[in-house]
């Protein structure tokens, strides 16, 4: 178990520095969006559309040679791991006293003005003798926590907790959980980008009860109607 818990543990602060990385790399890509309205908005002055043209040619330089620079740095790391993340999800999960690794995906569609009201279908993979195969259904809300958030048409980046609860089962037997993850997500009102980690405490029906925790990068759709 101490084993488990410590190569999690390294797993985490790796994850910390990847998302710093990924923060700091978004931030330059949505500065460019902002550039293109600032160039719409000063179409009358000669003067700065000139002046604006040229610091936007720059910065669109600066981000079609992101990939060579980011190389020499070693930042596609983060990316990779991100991808990574993405496609493979890890979770511990750990069960009268006993703890096992495996792989999570989880699938999100919300409701709301900026997708808040989530609904969820997630399928895990433990490394299990039987009952390996887990289905969970669950309804989420996601609290916004960066304060005066100001909606637009572009991406809104914010740290975010968010609550739940669902139903589980293993296909044998079945129970209820409550769950809390947190996470910086990147959100409009169609689509949803969530890294976080995840809590989660199941309980199970005339078995012994489970919690987990997860990493995972979350593709969410939102306002389908």
């Amino acid at each position: 178990m101490k084993k488990l818990i410590n190569s999690f543990i390294i797993l985490l602060l790796f994850c910390s520095n990847a998302f710093s990385q990924f923060n700091k790399n978004s931030a330059d890509i949505f500065s460019g969006s902002l550039n293109l309205q600032i160039l719409n908005k000063q179409k009358t002055d000669t003067g700065n559309i000139r002046f604006c043209t040229d610091q936007l040619l720059k910065k669109q330089k600066r981000l079609s040679l992101f990939s060579y620079q980011s190389t020499a740095e070693g930042e596609p790391e983060a990316y990779v791991f991100f991808f990574m993340l993405y496609l493979i999800n890890p979770i511990l999960s750990i069960s009268d006293g006993k703890g096992v690794w495996g792989f999570t995906k989880e699938i999100s569609m919300g409701f709301g003005k900026l997708g808040q009201y989530r609904t969820s279908v997630e399928y895990s993979f433990l490394d299990l003798p039987e009952n390996m195969n887990i289905f969970r259904a669950a309804l989420k809300y996601d609290i916004l926590l960066k304060k005066n958030l100001k909606y637009s048409k572009f991406f809104v980046k914010t740290p975010v907790l968010t609550v739940g609860g669902g139903y589980y089962t293993d296909f044998d037997k079945y129970g209820y959980f409550p769950e809390i993850s947190f996470g910086f997500s990147y959100r409009d009102r169609k689509n949803l980008i969530y890294p976080s980690l995840k809590i989660r405490y199941t309980f199970i029906k005339d078995s012994p009860d489970v919690a987990d925790i997860s990493l995972g990068l979350i593709y969410g759709f939102a306002n389908p109607f």
